[in-house]
């Protein structure tokens, strides 16, 4: 993912630093294009090559390095069309992934540029950093100083991560003004996730593999700092009916189609524990990665068991409460007095089914209490919600059939660990029929 540029006087500079460039590349099993022009053709890069890398013939056999002209490759039929140019770099990567190699170095001269090119080519190298820092590439760009004004080598330096240039017989590196501001952020952005309560990471959207993690986040997951760095987002993912490929794979399409996901996503730790988490992934440019996805995840572990406790607590007690006789139910101390569990004896008492009561699906609870007795009864369910003290009170209420009937009401508020009320339990039964 790294755009150089390289400003040489003569063929010897050019050789210098491409021959190393290229062995090494060679040597790390990556696919490699030489596009050649003046002052270096191509039997003369082949011949340069060679020297440093005696088993060069093997490698151009089986395919590993291209070596063109110019010609071949960014001017064809007279015209420039950059697009096509960086279309072919992709093509070629995938070319080389699909070969089994791991990723794409090139380079190309650019002696042959005339000056019907030069606009094309300024707004081609401003798209080849878009196109370079998304995937496994390196490129360099050659520019010969005798053909540059210094306006041209600031416009040349500006739009590349970095320069190559010979001082004093040296040859030095220099970053672009754009690249520093650009690690001034990074380091800035750095700074905020790494003390962030949540887990962070950044994952490239080319192939999935980690970028960067918060320290949080490789405590959350139970990893070394780094370690996580350079493996596939599956590795998060516990399995399911699915396997951690399909979970990302899924998440990544959903991604490419809306932008951004967040959803409960079950995951897990180094040494195997499973844990619940929440994450919310967006997609954005970033100045070193390229695309990537860019995720948050908080740990939800205790809030999931305490929703399955919850569960298994309301189970429990609509078992227990089924066959009581008379009715029992709980209710919220809401305005509305709102019913979430009502025992099946309610029919009995009001003619009404129990699921009717069921959070005022079809009725409330008040709207079976007489008319002339709906104050006194919420003065008492109120008196008692505010004391923290049980209530019995008697009342009628409306059966189904029309009739009136009296009732006998008790009822208990529940509280939390710090004496909040979170709701009454109640039990009715009929007192006069």
């Amino acid at each position: 993912g790294t755009h150089f540029c390289q400003f040489y006087d003569t063929a010897d500079d050019l050789v210098e630093i491409l021959v190393p460039y290229f062995k090494a590349g060679l040597e790390n099993n990556e696919f490699c294009v030489w596009i050649c022009s003046e002052p270096l053709d191509t039997s003369q890069a082949r011949k340069a090559l060679k020297a440093a890398v005696p088993g060069l013939d093997g490698y151009l056999k089986k395919g590993q390095i291209e070596i063109l002209p110019h010609d071949e490759w960014y001017v064809q039929d007279g015209a420039f069309d950059f697009q096509g140019v960086l279309d072919g770099y992709v093509e070629r990567l995938n070319i080389a992934l699909a070969g089994g190699y791991d990723g794409l170095r090139l380079t190309g001269n650019t002696s042959w540029l005339e000056s019907k090119h030069r606009a094309d080519f300024a707004a081609y190298e401003q798209r080849v950093n878009s196109v370079v820092g998304k995937y496994h590439m390196l490129a360099i760009c050659s520019y010969a100083l005798d053909r540059c004004g210094p306006a041209e080598i600031l416009d040349v330096v500006s739009v590349h991560q970095f320069a190559l240039i010979r001082r004093q017989g040296k040859w030095q590196r220099l970053k672009a003004p754009y690249r520093k501001r650009a690690e001034e952020e990074l380091r800035l952005h750095d700074e905020i996730t790494a003390n962030m309560s949540e887990g962070v990471y950044l994952v490239r959207a080319s192939d999935g593999v980690i970028a960067y993690t918060n320290p949080r986040f490789e405590e959350l997951f139970g990893y070394e700092p780094g370690e996580m760095v350079g493996k596939h987002i599956s590795i998060v993912n516990a399995p399911t009916d699915k396997s951690p490929e399909q979970t990302a794979r899924e998440i990544i399409d959903a991604m490419a189609k809306n932008g951004s996901w967040q959803d409960e996503i079950l995951n897990i730790r180094k040494d195997g524990t499973p844990f619940w988490s929440y994450a919310s992934v967006s997609i954005f440019d970033h100045p070193e990665h390229g695309r990537v996805f860019v995720a948050v995840h908080t740990d939800i572990t205790e809030m999931k068991r305490a929703e399955t406790d919850l569960r298994d607590s309301e189970q429990r007690y609509r078992t227990l409460v089924s066959n009581v006789p008379g009715a029992v139910y709980r209710c919220e101390c809401d305005p509305e007095w709102t019913v979430r569990v009502v025992s099946n004896g309610i029919r009995d008492i009001s003619g009404y089914p129990s699921e009717e009561f069921i959070a005022n699906r079809v009725r409330s609870y008040a709207s079976i209490i007489h008319p002339d007795d709906r104050t006194a009864v919420e003065e008492a369910v109120l008196g008692g919600a505010n004391r923290r003290q049980p209530y019995i009170i008697e009342y009628r209420i409306l059966h189904a059939d029309g009739s009136v009937r009296w009732v006998w009401d008790k009822a208990r508020g529940v509280l939390d660990d710090k004496g909040n009320l979170l709701w009454l339990d109640c039990y009715w039964r009929l007192y006069v029929i």
